[in-house]
């Protein structure tokens, strides 16, 4: 218990109530991560720029390389959406090389790519030691597709996505529910309306497993957790909740509805 104060204190995020509300501890997801764009070249660039004789040379070597790298950059996002609902370790692999590509996780998301992740997602049972290992894989693919504007945008414009985020959290899947919990730390960082559909998904979990509470599920997860990084993923979705509104009021009454649910005897573990 002792190491895992530690821990926790080491990172600034255990204090007294009200000191743990006064900073989002969202070490996952940062702003300036989130704000960060490709760099373009200005426009005709490259055609002002003249090709060096060796350049201009086609070596067997260079015809290989640009066949594979159209074999790369040709895959279709749309097919790779499609293949997706049959899910295996392998396209998982693929899909996280083409995501690094904005423009290609753009196609991607305009394809319905995130809403094969989340329908995913949320139909992986965890039934078997295969099927927990793919949830996870899909939770990662998913959290590079939220590593950007695009991705980001695609979930607070379909508010039924935040919903299919809420149905994901019903497992017993630790590393399912902290993937689950930044993306939605993310969310409410992202925009200043991102802490409403943070609030929403709660809202849909709470109807779903017909609990009192919107935050019940929250606290729950902290008394029970016996894993450090997870209680820091928890820690860190409460604080972006409370800090998140502009407003003083609505801060001060999810302030208190954590007040309410114990939360202090709770922190008091650590």
């Amino acid at each position: 218990m002792s190491n895992r104060k530690d821990f926790l204190n080491s990172r600034g995020i255990i204090r007294q109530f009200p000191g743990i509300f006064e900073m989002a501890t969202c070490g996952f997801w940062t702003s300036d991560k989130l704000k960060k764009s490709p760099k373009t070249s200005p426009n005709g660039e490259d055609k002002l720029q003249e090709k060096s004789p060796q350049a201009t040379q086609d070596t067997p070597w260079s015809v290989l390389r640009s066949v594979f790298r159209r074999s790369y950059s040709d895959r279709s996002p749309g097919d790779l959406a499609s293949e997706l609902r049959k899910p295996s370790p392998s396209l998982y692999s693929e899909l996280r090389k083409y995501l690094k590509d904005p423009d290609w996780a753009r196609a991607f998301v305009k394809e319905n790519g995130v809403d094969t992740l989340l329908e995913t997602l949320k139909s992986l049972q965890g039934r078997n030691l295969e099927e927990v290992q793919l949830k996870v894989e899909c939770g990662q693919c998913l959290r590079l597709v939220m590593d950007s504007r695009v991705g980001l945008d695609y979930i607070m414009e379909n508010a039924d996505y935040t919903q299919k985020l809420a149905t994901a959290l019903d497992t017993d899947d630790i590393p399912v529910k902290k993937q689950v919990f930044e993306l939605l730390s993310a969310l409410c960082v992202y925009r200043p309306d991102g802490y409403t559909r943070a609030l929403e998904s709660l809202e849909h979990y709470k109807s779903l497993k017909q609990q009192r509470y919107r935050f019940q599920l929250v606290v729950d997860e902290m008394r029970s957790s016996e894993v450090v990084e997870y209680t820091t993923a928890l820690v860190a979705f409460v604080n972006c909740l409370v800090i998140s509104p502009a407003s003083l009021n609505d801060r001060v009454r999810i302030r208190n509805e954590f007040l309410g649910l114990k939360i202090l005897e709770v922190l008091n573990r650590f």
